[in-house]
């Protein structure tokens, strides 16, 4: 039987399956608002930077539910992944919020993006989590 994960690994994978579906919801309600001919401000098709926001949002919702569920488990690879979701989930959303925001509000969103990103980042790099993902057997 394996160890029970660390406090703040069921609190990170909580807050990452949020995310998933946050990610989830912001592209449905995309496609939908795409449909009805009111994506955002634009009249007509919307460009294609906004089809890569879609994109990216639906890729991280996917891969952030394989990875809350991987941190539940104690997979070994779920850490790099964690990591590299984390990177990725960062850049995705400053160029997310590049493209709705200006100025002030610009720089608060990407901030904080790469903010919470960070510190996600340097929890996973904790002696504790790390003896739980790297040397956790998994069944």
């Amino acid at each position: 039987m394996g160890k029970n994960p660390p406090r703040g690994v069921i609190i990170v994978a909580v807050l990452t399956l949020l995310g998933a579906m946050g990610d989830f919801y912001f592209s449905i309600v995309w496609v939908a608002l795409s449909a009805s001919g009111h994506p955002g401000t634009y009249v007509g098709p919307p460009p294609i930077s906004w089809w890569i926001v879609l994109c990216n949002s639906l890729l991280l919702s996917i891969i952030s539910v394989v990875a809350s569920i991987g941190m539940l488990k104690g997979v070994r690879y779920i850490w790099h992944l964690s990591i590299i979701l984390w990177v990725f989930s960062a850049i995705h959303y400053c160029y997310a919020a590049s493209l709705i925001f200006r100025r002030e509000n610009l720089m608060i969103m990407a901030g904080s993006a790469i903010l919470v990103n960070s510190v996600l980042i340097l929890y996973f790099q904790s002696r504790q989590v790390k003896d739980y993902f790297l040397k956790h057997p998994t069944s």
